[in-house]
């Protein structure tokens, strides 16, 4: 997503689960989240940025994917960052899970509001698979059968 919004030339997108990458990392480290935004751009203004600051994530990708501004803050679920609206004008599907753990205890129709109100450049259409989750285990065939068909539709 981030790079079709850079690049004026990309007018159809697919997105399957996409994430609110902050709202993501927010949640796993909880309060600290400040932290390990300091931390990490410290690193990397020290040339540290490899520097492993949790089991899975670096001091560099802590610093640009999951801070407020990086060129990851695309999605945006939370109330407080819900009200932007993405410089995209082309035709993007989105597919995903109602259970999908990404967007945590909000609801299938707010997640669907927000996405809706950030794409409202866009032509948007947003399919839902019911009960499935982030790996949509259990619903592969209707997985692969939505992203077939906005496949083809794309390619229209």
């Amino acid at each position: 997503l981030d790079y079709a919004l850079g690049n004026k030339g990309i007018d159809k997108i697919i997105l399957l689960s996409p994430v609110d990458m902050i709202f993501r990392f927010k949640a796993r480290v909880k309060d600290r989240y400040d932290d390990y935004i300091n931390l990490a751009k410290t690193k990397v203004e020290e040339g540290k940025g490899l520097e492993m600051l949790t089991e899975e994530f670096s001091a560099q990708k802590i610093y640009s994917t999951f801070r407020y501004g990086s060129k990851a803050d695309t999605l945006a679920i939370e109330e407080n960052r819900k009200n932007r609206i993405l410089e995209y004008y082309g035709h993007i599907d989105i597919i995903k899970g109602t259970n999908d753990h990404v967007y945590g205890d909000y609801s299938k129709e707010y997640i669907d509001e927000v996405f809706a109100h950030e794409f409202s450049n866009a032509i948007l259409e947003i399919k839902n698979i019911v009960n499935a989750d982030h790996s949509y285990k259990g619903f592969e065939k209707q997985a692969a059968a939505l992203l077939t068909d906005s496949i083809v539709k794309m390619l229209k």
